[in-house]
């Protein structure tokens, strides 16, 4: 097994009976979106992502999304969650499904020429300023999450990209 393929996947059927079993949606048309190194994402209905891991540490990286999500202050347009779930009745793992935000990947955006790479950075700060840790001192707001594979562990350091 490569390090780049999926632990699990969930296919268009099973992504379909989430949709329906435990959304309660009427899925007329689903379709791949995009797959990458932690999940896999599908179109429903033309207007709902639907995003599920591929792997274990995109499992743990999506719990802490759901826990940190609603925290998250920002002028960007971010999806606002409209159906998770911790642990799925269909596939045993956390998924999101949310609008879809039109516009293009962050990774064929400019940001620096649009003023908005100083944006992100402050969001970004802003967030894991919310959980500070020098190492040996807990963040501020409890208990750093169990099995976080992507957890800041090492003093924020104060500079910009």
């Amino acid at each position: 097994m490569n390090t780049w393929d999926a632990e699990f996947t969930v296919d268009t059927a099973a992504a379909l009976k989430v949709c329906a079993e435990e959304c309660g949606l009427k899925t007329a048309r689903i379709k791949p979106l995009g797959e990458g190194w932690d999940n896999i994402v599908y179109l429903v209905n033309n207007n709902l992502v639907f995003r599920f891991p591929r792997r274990l540490a995109g499992v743990e990286c999506m719990l802490a999304e759901l826990d940190l999500a609603p925290l998250v202050k920002t002028s960007l347009r971010t999806p606002r969650f409209l159906y998770a779930s911790r642990k799925s009745r269909v596939t045993g793992r956390p998924f999101v499904g949310y609008k879809m935000i039109a516009g293009r990947p962050a990774g064929e955006t400019d940001f620096g020429a649009a003023g908005k790479g100083a944006l992100v950075h402050g969001d970004l700060y802003s967030l894991h300023a919310k959980y500070p840790t020098d190492g040996n001192s807990p963040p501020l707001s409890g208990p750093l999450p169990t099995g976080f594979p992507c957890w800041r562990t090492r003093p924020i350091r104060r500079k910009p990209f």
